[in-house]
């Protein structure tokens, strides 16, 4: 009896600590996930290439000249679900709107940071992609102003340890957007929701 209760007590003295590690980080993608307790956030603002236009405008273009500059960020929490626990990078696939332009004049369908424990805000990227239908509806909506702090690092940061900041106003229509996730080791992916609510043919198949 004494040996059945000493080989109790092991076991869960040895199944306490375990509660508390971090989950074992999977050596292989895992399957999409959508992000349901919203610890990464996303807006988009839309507006018209070549300024807004009024609904009268677009009925007179034909749709497939028509362009839609998507102006994309957002914020990652600092308070992650248990399956992401141990992230050191986050990748952002910005793949259902096109590829952006980089500071170097690369083009690319992705961002990749590492996480801050603290949660960070992610600048802006602006991306051209072909407007829909959707977009032609959604003309008669107001246009909005938001203004908008980023952060610049670069060489300053470098020699200061004080990042700049530049602030400035987007005008368009706004659209809180949903995205998914999936992990590998310490990196995750977070796929960026498309803004539009019908299924659309991506930009980069």
């Amino acid at each position: 009896m004494k040996i059945l209760r000493l080989l109790v007590f092991i076991l869960i003295a040895g199944s306490v600590p375990a509660l508390g590690q971090k989950p074992v980080a999977p050596k292989e993608w895992t399957p999409w996930a959508p992000n349901l307790n919203k610890w990464a956030e996303f807006m988009i603002i839309t507006s018209f290439r070549g300024g807004n236009k009024t609904p009268e405008q677009l009925a007179k273009k034909d749709l497939k000249s028509v362009k839609i500059d998507c102006q994309i960020f957002g914020r990652l929490s600092k308070d992650l679900p248990y399956e992401l626990r141990g992230i050191e990078t986050v990748r952002i696939l910005y793949t259902e709107y096109g590829k952006f332009e980089t500071d170097e004049n690369f083009k690319v369908d992705y961002l990749e940071l590492f996480y801050s424990p603290d949660g960070q805000y992610i600048n802006p990227v602006k991306i051209s992609r072909p407007a829909a239908e959707f977009d032609v509806a959604e003309a008669s909506r107001p246009i909005s102003e938001i203004e908008m702090t980023t952060l610049n690092p670069g060489k300053y940061y470098m020699l200061t340890g004080i990042a700049p900041t530049t602030k400035f106003t987007l005008k368009g229509r706004p659209y809180f957007v949903g995205a998914h996730w999936r992990r590998k080791g310490k990196t995750v992916e977070v796929r960026i929701d498309d803004y539009r609510p019908t299924p659309q043919p991506s930009p980069n198949p």
